[in-house]
C-alpha cells in the first residue's frame, strides 16, 4: 500500500534583517555576505520513495535576470516540514542547510525525496563546489 503525502509548499522570503539572525557569522567570510540569500522554497515531498530504491542527493545550480538558485533534492522520512535556512561560503564551498521537523507527531513509515531551492543574488554565480548538509561536496560545472 502507498502513502499518499500531502505535498506541502512554503516560500520564506527572508528579508536581510531577519536573514542576518538566520545565517551563521561564517557566512560573512568569503564571497557571500547573508543579504546574498534573496528566498528560500521548500517544495516539500515530490514523491514517494521505496525502501529499496536508491536515490542520490544533489544540487543543482542555474542562473536567471541576475539570480542564482540552488535545487537541493535529497532522501528524507516523509511528512517534514522546514524552517530556518542557512548558509555558510568556507574554502570556496558553498554549504546549504535547512531545519526538517516532524509535523504530525508520528512516525510515518514512508520515505520521500524532498526538494528546496535556495535562491541568492549574483554574488554566488561563481561559486564552484556545494554541499548539502552533510552530504559529498559536489563541483559545479562552469557558468
Amino acid at each position: 500500500m502507498k502513502l499518499d503525502v500531502v505535498k506541502r509548499r512554503a516560500t520564506l522570503v527572508l528579508p536581510c534583517i531577519v536573514l542576518a539572525s538566520a545565517c551563521t557569522p561564517a557566512a560573512t567570510h568569503g564571497m557571500a555576505s547573508p543579504s546574498s540569500l534573496l528566498a528560500f522554497d521548500f517544495l516539500g515531498c515530490t514523491r514517494d520513495l521505496s525502501p529499496t530504491e536508491a536515490m542520490r542527493s544533489g544540487v543543482e545550480r542555474s542562473i536567471a535576470d541576475g539570480k542564482v538558485t540552488f535545487l537541493v533534492r535529497h532522501r528524507d522520512e516523509c511528512g517534514l516540514a522546514a524552517r530556518a535556512p542557512s548558509f555558510v561560503v568556507e574554502q570556496d564551498v558553498l554549504r546549504l542547510r535547512y531545519e526538517r521537523y516532524d509535523t504530525h507527531g508520528i512516525a510515518l513509515l514512508c520515505d520521500c525525496e524532498y526538494q528546496a531551492r535556495f535562491t541568492f543574488d549574483a554574488s554566488m554565480a561563481q561559486v564552484g563546489k556545494v554541499q548539502f548538509e552533510s552530504e559529498p561536496v559536489q563541483v559545479l560545472p562552469a557558468p
